[in-house]
């Protein structure tokens, strides 16, 4: 399977997640083979943010960066060269990276989960479980902190 189908596979959501968590972004499928991510404004914010994300999300993971450029298929200084920030991933790079660190592209930009990779595997799990599975997790969770709308 070729990295620009699973690119357009998954263009739309990439696209509205990044819409939906970071409104200041304009996504557009240019060309066949290019994917621009458009800045409307905060563009040195938004690279620090990648460059920081992905170096919290290794470090949670505990693997080094020449590891993660090694296991990506890239050259040894990949990831460091994103989080020194000579360069950001490309967007059909980006899903490739989330899956790596075991988040998904909305998990990678909410900055606000504070275990995403927890969390996804939690996700994972639930779907594989039947209904009163699930009412008894959410009831522990409910004893343990109740959710406050």
């Amino acid at each position: 399977m070729s990295a620009l189908f699973i690119l357009r596979k998954h263009y739309n959501a990439i696209k509205r997640n990044l819409q939906q968590i970071i409104p200041l972004f304009r996504v557009t499928l240019a060309t066949a083979n290019n994917v621009h991510l458009f800045l409307k404004r905060g563009e040195q914010v938004f690279e620090a943010f990648v460059r920081s994300r992905i170096t919290e999300l290794r470090m949670q993971k505990d693997v080094s960066e020449y590891q993660m450029s090694l296991d990506l298929g890239h050259g040894k200084n990949y990831i460091h060269s994103i989080t020194s920030g000579r360069t950001l991933p490309s967007l059909s790079e980006l899903p490739y990276i989330c899956e790596y660190l075991g988040v998904s592209v909305r998990g990678f930009f909410d900055d606000t989960e504070t275990a995403p990779i927890l969390i996804q595997e939690l996700l994972k799990r639930a779907k594989t479980m039947d209904e009163a599975d699930l009412q008894a997790i959410i009831g522990v969770m409910e004893r343990i902190k109740p959710l406050q709308e």
